[in-house]
């Protein structure tokens, strides 16, 4: 069973061409710190200009992953994108856009019947439906689903996401920061020290970011994964 995720940046037509490079440039570390932790089939890569795809077999971790992408997106209003490559200051209109940039989410469990050494050659039920579901997406105006080929699974899974993007939706770059880092099983502590801020700061915005919320919906994900997809 693998899981395809298919991703296409909200907004990203708002952005210059050196605002679109440093945003690339930003997720792009993002992708590299997610793979230390995930064996990807296929590492996370840009297909097209404001797209990337990436397959991996972690079907009970799928939320979990899912989610790491989605707070790198979220990530990249902070602060440390207020200035562009020569140290100038951004414009207010640019720094907005750096808010609205969001990412929709398309994600499909299921086999990839023909697995070849390139993404591209590739093709196969999870693929599939992870490309296929993304176009509905935009007409729906959803931002994160995941699909698998049990229907009364996906109809459950698709009212729980739902919920949880408002929760998304609300979240800072701070919190979206912490989060990041909570996905990767990181203590108070440990966060505190990578972002230079007291323990007490990044409890607020963990409880800002509603993770007591999230992390019962990725403990019930896994217990369907369980039933489900294995």
């Amino acid at each position: 069973m693998y899981v395809a995720i298919t991703g296409d940046i909200i907004n990203s037509k708002q952005l210059d061409e050196e605002q679109r490079d440093i945003v690339i440039s930003e997720v792009q570390k993002g992708f590299m710190t997610i793979s230390q932790n995930v064996n990807f089939v296929f590492q996370p890569e840009f297909v097209r200009g404001d797209s990337f795809q990436c397959v991996h077999n972690k079907t009970i971790k799928t939320l979990q992953i899912t989610l790491l992408f989605k707070s790198i997106f979220k990530m990249q209003a902070s602060d440390s994108q207020t200035k562009d490559k020569s140290g100038s200051d951004i414009t207010r209109k640019s720094i907005r856009s750096y808010k609205n940039l969001d990412i929709r989410l398309s994600v499909g469990i299921g086999e990839i019947e023909y697995l070849k050494d390139k993404l591209s050659l590739s093709d196969g039920t999870a693929l599939q439906i992870s490309g296929r579901t993304l176009d509905t997406m935009k007409r729906k105006a959803q931002k994160t689903i995941i699909t698998t080929e049990i229907e009364k699974l996906n109809k459950e899974l698709e009212v729980e996401l739902k919920l949880l993007d408002a929760i998304m939706d609300k979240w800072t770059p701070q919190s979206a920061e912490v989060v990041f880092y909570l996905l990767q099983n990181r203590k108070e502590t440990e966060i505190a020290s990578i972002l230079s801020i007291s323990q007490s700061a990044v409890n607020q915005r963990k409880q800002t970011a509603n993770w007591d919320a999230i992390l019962l919906l990725l403990k019930h994900f896994e217990y369907l994964a369980q039933i489900h997809l294995t």
